[in-house]
């Protein structure tokens, strides 16, 4: 059997929060998140002796959902760090606002063997509110459904786009009349941790 398979990443976490994948990427406003992760062993009495926490900007039109991400994307790289900590705190340049970004854990075992990079998704929410304003109207009763609308033209057709939403869970997103996939999105959220 393959070394890279005697131990390996189950998931990642960032601040507490499971993260999703791709298709529904977790955010963060934190300039540095932590990062933490479970491991599984197929070897008796085997645990991480060491990881390694990398984070690269991911741009989906460049490299779609790529399994490695070019070096040229590297934002970050702990290096290899002894500890059987399973968490890591980001300390590296500031996080670019607004953006996709993929963080990969690599972890090495008490017998020296190394997992495979396993990696998740996530965005990095804007910091900076001064080019972006709450949606909100001063009259709003508790318990009566509201709509709030926000018509907007773009110069040029954009290559990415991110909505921030607040409605814990309960709205109808929709753009140009076409209903986005998030109703009820998130389903359960402990705000204890995100």
């Amino acid at each position: 059997m393959d070394n890279m398979e005697n131990i390996k990443i189950s998931q990642i976490y960032m601040d507490g929060g499971k993260l999703a994948g791709v298709a529904r990427p977790n955010a963060t406003a934190s300039p540095n998140p932590t990062f933490s992760w479970s491991v599984l062993s197929d070897a008796f009495d085997n645990r991480q002796q060491a990881c390694r926490v990398r984070l690269y900007a991911y741009d989906p039109v460049a490299y779609g959902i790529a399994a490695d991400m070019p070096e040229d994307t590297l934002l970050w790289d702990s290096g290899w760090v002894e500890t059987e900590k399973q968490r890591m705190k980001y300390s590296g340049k500031p996080l670019p606002e607004g953006k996709m970004l993929v963080v990969g854990v690599r972890v090495r075992d008490v017998f020296g063997n190394e997992s495979r990079e396993a990696s998740e998704y996530f965005v990095n929410g804007l910091t900076d509110m001064s080019c972006a304003s709450w949606i909100t109207h001063p009259s709003v009763k508790k318990r009566v459904p509201t709509c709030f609308r926000k018509d907007f033209e773009l110069a040029k057709q954009p290559v990415d786009a991110c909505l921030y939403v607040a409605g814990i869970g309960y709205h109808d997103v929709m753009l140009n009349g076409t209903r986005a996939n998030v109703f009820l999105d998130p389903a359960h959220t402990n705000y204890k941790k995100q």
